[in-house]
Parts: structure tokens; C-alpha cells; sequence
């Protein structure tokens, strides 16, 4: 399927209610639509892929996962993006000097 639009939405505060849940019918009703028209729902949030992975259990296929504030993107079960954090040998000499 060749993606013509992404979806994006925060979860926390944005998509889920403040019980932290969604209508999951509804949800279902929109990824369906959502793939007939070659659209991606993402799910974004400083939130651990593990977590968003529980929250959306069973829709893992039909939408991709923005994780941890945005290093890390997930797309059926594989890591399109991981940001590498910067290395201590990188970082530690310009604290140094900065000293």
C-alpha cells in the first residue's frame, strides 16, 4: 500500500480520554476507512513503544507508532527510525571545556 497521507495525534491529553482509553470500535471504523484511501494513522507521544503498543493492542498492523518524543518510529512490528543518542565520548569533552 502506498501511503498518500499521515495522521498524526498525541495520545495523552489529545486522542484518549482522561481515563486514558478510546472508543475502540470507532477506531477500528477509521483504520478501515483510513486504509481503502492509502492514509496512516500514527499514534505520537514521549510514551515508551512498549506502551503505546499495550494501549493500542490489536490494531498494531494498521497504524504506526511515534515513540518517545519522537525517536523511535514503529510500522508493523518494524523500527522504520531510532535515533542515536549522542555518545558520552562526544558530549563528555564539551562539558569539559564548557567548564
Amino acid at each position: 500500500m502506498a501511503i498518500r497521507k499521515l495522521f498524526v495525534t498525541d495520545l495523552d491529553g489529545t486522542f484518549l480520554r482522561p481515563d486514558h482509553t478510546f472508543d475502540r470500535q470507532a477506531l477500528k471504523e477509521i483504520l478501515k476507512q483510513f486504509k481503502e484511501k492509502g492514509y496512516l494513522f500514527v499514534a505520537a507521544s514521549g510514551r515508551s513503544l512498549l506502551s503505546l503498543e499495550s494501549v493500542f493492542h490489536g490494531f498494531e498492523e494498521d497504524m504506526a507508532f511515534l515513540a518517545e518524543n519522537g525517536s523511535l518510529l514503529s510500522y508493523q512490528g518494524q523500527m522504520i527510525f531510532q535515533d542515536q543518542p549522542i555518545k558520552p565520548s562526544v558530549y563528555l569533552p564539551l562539558i569539559e571545556s564548557l567548564n
